[in-house]
Formats: structure tokens, sequence, C-alpha cells
């Protein structure tokens, strides 16, 4: 039996943007750093692809509330992983 781990990360950007993830982030964690993703490749954590959602518009906080980010747990969670 093995553990399924999941990046959730936001930023306060309306859309994609590789300044606003690198700089804005969720006002207090980067979008790199909050999908474990490092310069250096040996401290990178390597959460799959699909074990990773970015929310645009959305503060550190705000994760905890967000209907989305809710939405995504819960299909990670679901028995089939979708």
């Amino acid at each position: 039996m093995g553990v399924t781990a999941c990046a959730v990360a936001a930023t306060l950007a309306g859309r994609r943007s590789p300044a606003a993830e690198r700089l804005v982030g969720d006002g207090l964690v980067p979008v790199h750093s909050a999908l474990g993703v490092h310069d250096d490749k040996g401290h990178t954590l390597g959460f799959a692809k699909d074990r990773q959602a970015v929310f645009y518009g959305v503060g550190h906080l705000d994760l905890l509330g967000d209907a989305g980010v809710a939405r995504r747990m819960v299909q990670w969670l679901a028995p089939d992983g979708a």
C-alpha cells in the first residue's frame, strides 16, 4: 500500500504568467515552492503532474475555503483517483 501525494498551489495573478508564478505566488508562498519545485533538481519533490493543481486569483488563506480547491481534492481522494 502506498501514499498518494498531491500539491495545491495558488497565485494572486488572474492568469498563468511565469513572472507572477515565481514572484507573486499566493502572497506567502511562490507557486514553484508550493509544488515542490526547486532550482536544484535534487531537492525537487517530484509530485506527479496529475497530482498538482494551480489556482489563479486565489490567496494563501483563501485556499482553505475555495470551492475549486475542494472539488479538486475530492477528485484526488475519490476511490478511482480521477
